[in-house]
């Protein structure tokens, strides 16, 4: 992905170093919009924990296995079951968490009064 916006990681370990900090870096921007996109849709009409789960969950996989197919770095097609379970896991547990946190912060605010307008 560098090489495609003309980046020069470095060499050796500090280009591996830099390498896993973008991944961590594109990995809290696919969560961040996978749960703002959650949010957005499902705030009159909440899902229920399996479905919602599995809404973010779903998201965040491909959000972050779509790019690096389609750059040619991975080929899900080729992953074994063990492959497969180490990507599930997490994303699942990033389902649950951040499903968990939208329910709990949605349930303890209280709706807003309807605005006035204001005489200025």
């Amino acid at each position: 992905m560098a090489d495609l916006v003309d980046v020069d990681l470095g060499e050796g370990e500090r280009a591996d170093s830099r390498r896993e900090a973008l991944g961590s870096l594109l990995g809290y921007g696919t969560g961040a919009g996978a749960a703002l996109c959650h949010g957005l849709a499902v705030e009159r009409c909440p899902p229920s924990w399996p479905v919602g789960v599995l809404a973010l969950t779903a998201p965040a996989m491909v959000g972050s296995n779509a790019p690096l197919t389609m750059l040619g770095t991975t080929d899900p097609r080729s992953w074994s079951a063990a492959d497969w379970i180490s990507d599930v896991v997490p994303h699942l547990a990033y389902g649950i968490t951040a499903y968990a946190a939208h329910r709990l912060l949605s349930t303890s605010v209280t709706p807003s009064q309807p605005r006035r307008s204001r005489p200025w």
